[in-house]
C-alpha cells in the first residue's frame, strides 16, 4: 500500500471517530468531551486539506533550466 494510500486512510478513520463520537458524547452528558471532538474534527478537516495541497504540490514536477 502506497505511503499517501494510507495517510488518506488515516484521516478518513479520524473523521469517522469524530462523526460518532460527537453525538455520542453529547447525548450521554458529556457537553465537555462534545466540544472536544468538535475541535479535533476540525483539525483534522484543516490537516487534510494541508495535506492535499502539499500532496498535490509535491506531485507537480519542478522545471529547471531556460523555458522550452
Amino acid at each position: 500500500m502506497p505511503v499517501g494510500e494510507f495517510g488518506f486512510q488515516f484521516w478518513i478513520a479520524w473523521l469517522l471517530v469524530d462523526v460518532v463520537g460527537v453525538p455520542l458524547n453529547f447525548a450521554n452528558g458529556y457537553a465537555f468531551s462534545g466540544f472536544v471532538y468538535v475541535i479535533y474534527g476540525a483539525l483534522v478537516l484543516w490537516g487534510m486539506r494541508d495535506w492535499w495541497l502539499r500532496s498535490r504540490q509535491a506531485s507537480q514536477p519542478v522545471l529547471e533550466g531556460a523555458p522550452a
